[in-house]
């Protein structure tokens, strides 16, 4: 890739973070801050792999976690991708509920 390709596809991709509010379009994680905004992907709604490209209507912002969780997977629009994302997260969340908080909170205890 060279260097003029590679500062056009930046500022595209900076171009749809400005659409979409510096926000995650799928669980709405806030990419305003510099911290934040280095956790922010481009993701293709419909993956390149199943004929997607690189139209603007096709690139949303995601945070680095949906954009892995999503994958190559392809949803019907935006909204169900949505949907089917805050589902992993809810699965995820209940997982860490049971299995990962008693032990951040023992760690922490112990770091005390």
């Amino acid at each position: 890739m060279n260097h003029t390709h590679e500062r056009r596809a930046a500022v595209l991709d900076e171009e749809i973070f400005e659409r979409d509010g510096f926000k995650c379009v799928y669980c709405d994680f806030d990419g305003s801050t510099f911290k934040g905004w280095a956790f922010l992907a481009i993701d293709h709604l419909k993956p390149r792999h199943l004929g997607g490209g690189n139209e603007r209507e096709n690139l949303k912002t995601a945070c680095i976690v949906c954009n892995a969780m999503k994958g190559g997977a392809s949803y019907p629009d935006q909204q169900h991708a949505r949907e089917a994302l805050r589902a992993m997260w809810v699965a995820m969340e209940g997982y860490w509920e049971k299995h990962v908080r008693r032990r951040v909170t023992t760690k922490r205890a112990a770091d005390d």
